[in-house]
C-alpha cells in the first residue's frame, strides 16, 4: 500500500543541525552509509537530537496508531487529497482499510511504531507477510457500498494492476510460502508536526526497521509500492529493485475508466522489490 510522511511547514526548527534531503540518501546506500560518510554524521545528529523507542504495534494503542496512518493517507496522500468531494475522513480511512486487519497487525511481528522521548508516537509501520496480505472487506448493502469504500477499493484494484505488470519479477504468488515475503501495508508520520528533516529521518527509521526485522525473520523478498519521493528514494538506497513507475493519471481501470483523473500527472507511483541475501 501506498505511504506518505506528514509533511512539515515548520523549516526553521532545525535550522542549526545538518538538513537532510533526498540527495543525501541518493549520494550512496545503506551497506556504503559508515562512519566516515556525510550521511552517517547526519543520521548520527539527528539520532541524538530525536531519540526514538521501537515498539511492537501491539504495545502502541490502537486508536493512536491508526489514526496516525489514515491521517497521513487522507491529507497527504497520492490519491484522496485530489477528491475532496468525495468526503472520505480519517474515519473512513480507519474503519474500512485498517480496522478489519488490525488484530492481525497486532500479532505478527513485522508491525512497528516509533516513540520520542516524550512517549509520543512519531511512526507506525504496518507490514504483512505476503500469505497474509488483506482484501477489503466486500461489503453488501447499500449503505455500505457507497462512494468512499469504491473509491479506497479502487486503489487497491490499481496496487493490483502495478503487482500484475510485474508478475515476471515477482515471486510465484501460486508458489509462495508464509515467511517468503514480507509486504509492506500502510506507514504514517504525524501530519505537520515535524520539520523535513526529521519527516526524513522517521521514515528512515521505519524503513530501517522493516527491513531489519524482514532479514530476521529469515523472509527472501520485500515488496513495497511507494508513491511519494522519500520512500522512492529510501527504497533505492535500501537496495531495491525497481519494478514499475507508474503514473496513476493515466490508469483505466477494467470498467475503462479513469478514476484518478485528477491526480496530477506528475505524481508517480513506484513498485519496488527488496531480494534480501541466502542464509547460509
Amino acid at each position: 500500500m501506498v505511504d506518505l510522511p506528514g509533511l512539515s511547514t515548520t523549516e526553521t526548527k532545525d535550522s542549526d543541525l545538518p538538513q537532510l534531503t533526498v540527495a543525501d540518501f541518493q549520494n550512496t546506500m545503506y551497506l556504503n552509509c559508515t562512519p566516515d560518510t556525510p550521511l552517517y554524521k547526519k543520521l548520527d545528529m539527528l539520532s541524538q537530537t530525536l531519540p526514538l523507542t521501537i515498539k511492537d504495534l501491539k504495545n502502541i494503542p490502537t486508536e493512536s496508531a491508526m489514526s496516525l496512518i489514515a491521517e497521513c493517507f487522507v491529507k497527504k496522500g497520492c490519491f484522496i487529497p485530489y477528491y475532496p468531494n468525495l468526503g472520505v475522513e480519517i474515519t473512513h480511512m480507519r474503519h474500512i482499510a485498517l480496522r478489519p486487519f488490525w488484530p492481525r497487525l497486532q500479532k505478527n511481528a513485522y508491525s512497528f511504531g516509533l516513540v520520542d522521548s516524550s512517549g509520543r508516537l512519531m511512526g507506525v509501520a504496518t507490514n504483512f507477510d505476503a500469505v497474509d496480505f488483506p482484501s477489503l472487506p466486500e461489503y453488501t448493502s447499500p449503505e455500505q457500498q457507497n462512494s468512499k469504500h469504491s473509491f479506497i477499493t479502487q486503489i487497491h484494484e490499481y496496487l493490483d494492476n502495478l503487482c500484475n505488470r510485474a508478475k515476471d519479477q515477482l515471486p510465484d504468488e501460486s508458489q509462495l510460502e508464509r515467511g517468503a515475503m514480507l509486504d509492506k501495508y500502510m506507514y504514517g508520520i504525524p501530519f505537520n508536526a515535524l520539520t523535513p528533516s526529521e519527516n526524513l529521518y522517521v521514515m528512515y527509521r521505519l524503513m530501517e526497521e522493516t527491513h531489519r526485522r524482514a532479514v530476521e525473520h529469515g523472509f527472501q523478498y520485500c515488496m513495497s509500492e511507494n508513491s511519494h519521493p522519500y520512500t522512492q528514494n529510501l527504497a533505492l538506497f535500501f537496495g531495491c529493485d525497481r519494478l514499475v513507475t507508474d503514473h496513476a493519471h493515466d490508469y483505466v481501470n477494467s470498467k475503462g475508466e479513469k478514476p484518478f483523473d485528477l491526480v496530477p500527472e506528475k505524481i508517480v507511483v513506484t513498485l519496488d522489490l527488496k531480494t534480501y541475501p541466502k542464509r547460509a
